[in-house]
């Protein structure tokens, strides 16, 4: 038997394993008792059921549980059955990509040990009507299946029903050198149908029967495994308390800064000095402290519900030790009372979120976010083991982070980024050499932060700069004016802590996440001034396109849709069909080409310190891709506008303006380019030559002037 608690070695560490199974008979129904009795009471790493009763109806983030991955799922086409699976986040879990009949009902998984050898897992149901294909698909597979993915021991387990199959039941563990360690019954009847089978020696693994999941007649199945696993790094993050922040005292401490004496030196040092000396005010006058998140109940399963549960599992404790007729029957009165329970406490909830989404006070991201929370659908938050290059797979967080890191850095290069750029001619009449600002817009600019905007790499809190406008506003403008004053941008604004966001495809494929950028509260203050004045400039000069619909004061999407949507439907009037072509430019904002887009600021009218500061802004940028509390090493960025700032969409628009001034039956929206030509019937061939000619004109364009290409549907020419 294994003995409970952690034991840590170098480079991993030897601890129990815990794995819930259960057959719910109905995962809507018994979800709440699940999540509360067995997976948080238990601390389960991993969970699987079955007879889920599910369908693609549901969506696929429903009842997730804080913590855990979101339920893997093979939902059955017939009425009942269906299986689920979901895990730990911190849990070094891969669910395998491997043909599986249609017909079985079968969930396969890895669990990585250390070395990536792991322990490769089968969850199943099958029901009592379908033969041996379950057992026979297994015999045919599973060497195959621990061979391919390195595994070294595997684990059956869900309800196999095996009564009706024992001889081919016993075949797979003799086969396979398995033994069953469920030995006591798991069903009403007395039965013993929801086995755990496994070739791990028997001093490392033991189960226990924990009771019937809600209303389910099967009971629950613990399974505690002493497991080798890669440990990870332990991260405690720091939780600031702002409702219990003394403000007054905050604001007294900054009012009574000297800070002449603070904003001393060159440029670096009078940001970093005001950075330490914010910080330390914040450290002083808001509560802070240290915080390990932990996984919690369905948002709907409150205090009545968790009554209803301890009172059912209370009453089968006391039947389980006293099996009479009588402790059936309270038995079976508490479970009907807990199920009763959580209906009325989910229809209160799902009642409490309509009032809120119908709220007129509800804001248009705080009413998306109410909507995700209803679906289950919530940012996933972890990521799996990812494979290198190389075909070898990292677990540790350090090792990820390290990984994206390099991923994105590669990203952010053009070919030959030292080139020369092709000379453009000075097309304003009007020049900007400087810029400037007032403590007026300095104040206007703090006191419109969003409180809940997420906090830069140098910590400083967009609710202190906010709600301590005044304090703050003299010593940023002379800090401001000082980075004006010198044309050159500090070098602590220059890092961006960056949080992979997964795309689509595989969570597995480093390839699948897209970066998004953290930047300095601070920082994006002063740019959103110096966007104002370059917009003014650019406006005045009329330098900007007015077929460019995104990224400008009064314009969107919608307005692009309308447009082209008129002109179409004119045209269809007119009897003559549209060719249109959609094109995305590659790389976009990761492969802008700095020497480019500092020669068409030039072209723009920026001169002098203007254009000196945007230039330096530009260079000698780094980024540290930041999750569960790790950082990766800094990496250089080449090329690119900083995503997540407030100047980066403008110097987009100034870098592709001349593209959309190449093409005039082009419009964009930031950097997706939509080419439509309209020709009378007959004239294809010439229409479809003369797109192709904006095509190469377009692929010249993007070597010659700025290292990209533009792409249409994979190919760069048209037909029929």
């Amino acid at each position: 038997m294994p003995t409970s608690g952690t034991r840590r070695h170098q480079g991993h560490c030897e601890r129990d394993l815990k794995i819930v199974s259960a057959n719910v008979r109905g995962f809507h129904t018994n979800v709440g008792e699940l999540t509360h009795r067995f997976v948080q009471a238990n601390k389960a790493d991993i969970v699987f059921v079955c007879e889920t009763f599910l369908d693609n109806n549901v969506t696929s983030g429903y009842a997730r549980i804080k913590g855990y991955s979101s339920w893997v799922r093979k939902d059955s086409s017939t009425l009942g059955g269906g299986v689920a699976l979901c895990f730990k986040n911190s849990l070094r879990v891969v669910v395998l990509d491997t043909p599986i009949p249609a017909d079985l009902e079968v969930i396969i998984w890895k669990v990585c040990g250390d070395k990536d050898v792991g322990m490769l897992c089968v969850g199943c149901y099958r029901p009592p009507s379908q033969g041996t294909v379950l057992i026979d698909y297994l015999l045919t597979n599973l060497d195959r299946l621990m061979t391919d993915h390195h595994c070294k021991f595997v684990i059956i387990l869900g309800d196999l029903n095996q009564r009706g199959i024992q001889h081919s039941f016993g075949s797979l563990l003799a086969v396979f050198n398995l033994q069953n360690y469920v030995t006591f019954p798991t069903h009403r009847s007395g039965s013993s149908i929801d086995p755990v089978v496994t070739d791990l020696p028997s001093h490392e693994i033991q189960c226990s029967s924990m009771g019937p999941v809600g209303s389910s007649v099967h009971e629950a199945i613990l399974t505690k495994i002493t497991f080798k696993r890669p440990r990870d790094e332990s991260i405690t993050p720091t939780l600031w308390q702002w409702e219990s922040a003394d403000w007054c005292q905050l604001r007294n401490s900054l009012e009574q800064t000297d800070w002449e004496s603070v904003l001393q030196g060159d440029v670096d040092q009078q940001v970093e000095q005001f950075t330490e000396t914010l910080l330390s005010v914040q450290n002083r006058w808001v509560s802070h402290k240290q915080h390990r998140t932990k996984a919690t109940d369905q948002p709907w399963f409150g205090p009545q519900c968790c009554t209803a549960s301890n009172d059912k599992y209370r009453a089968w404790r006391r039947y389980k030790r006293h099996p009479t007729r009588h402790n059936r029957t309270l038995l079976r009165a508490a479970t009907a009372r807990l199920v009763t329970t959580q209906a009325w406490a989910r229809k209160q909830w799902e009642e409490c979120l309509r009032k809120k989404l119908r709220g007129g006070n509800v804001g248009s991201k705080q009413w998306w976010g109410l909507v995700k929370d209803a679906q289950g659908e919530a940012h996933e938050s972890s990521i799996p083991p990812l494979i290198q290059a190389d075909g070898t797979t990292v677990h540790l967080t350090k090792d990820k982070v390290d990984l994206l890191a390099q991923h994105f850095a590669r990203k952010m290069t053009v070919p030959d980024p030292t080139r020369a750029p092709p000379s453009l001619p000075v097309v304003a009449g009007g020049k900007l050499t400087s810029f400037s600002l007032s403590e007026a817009e300095v104040r206007a600019s703090l006191s419109a932060l969003e409180e809940v905007k997420a906090v830069g790499p140098d910590g400083v809190s967009p609710r202190v700069l906010r709600r301590c406008s005044k304090e703050l506003t003299s010593p940023l403008t002379k800090l401001f004016r000082a980075i004006l004053h010198h044309n050159q941008w500090p070098r602590l604004w220059k890092t961006s802590h960056v949080v992979p966001v997964h795309k689509k495809g595989s969570r597995s494929e480093v390839t699948n996440y897209q970066p998004v950028s953290l930047l300095s509260v601070i920082s994006k203050v002063l740019e959103g001034i110096i966007t104002q004045r370059l917009t003014t400039h650019l406006e005045e000069q009329y330098l900007l396109s007015e077929r460019q619909f995104g990224f400008r004061k009064g314009r969107s999407a919608a307005d692009l849709n309308l447009l082209l949507v008129n002109e179409w439907s004119d045209a269809l009037d007119q009897g003559r069909p549209t060719a249109v072509l959609g094109l995305d430019i590659v790389g976009a904002f990761d492969q802008v080409w700095h020497p480019a887009l500092v020669e068409r600021l030039y072209a723009a009218g920026l001169s002098g310190g203007a254009l000196k500061l945007l230039r330096h802004y530009l260079l000698e940028r780094h980024l540290k891709v930041v999750h569960n509390g790790l950082q990766s090493p800094p990496c250089n960025i080449e090329a690119g506008v900083p995503q997540g700032s407030v100047l980066g969409p403008l110097l987009w628009n100034i870098y592709v303006n001349d593209l959309l001034n190449l093409v005039p039956s082009a419009k964009a929206y930031a950097d997706d380019v939509t080419v439509s030509v309209s020709f009378a019937p007959g004239d294809e061939t010439s229409t479809i030559s003369h797109l192709n000619t904006i095509l190469h004109r377009l692929e010249i364009y993007g070597t010659k002037v700025a290292g990209q290409f533009c792409t249409s549907q994979g190919t760069s020419d048209c037909g029929v």
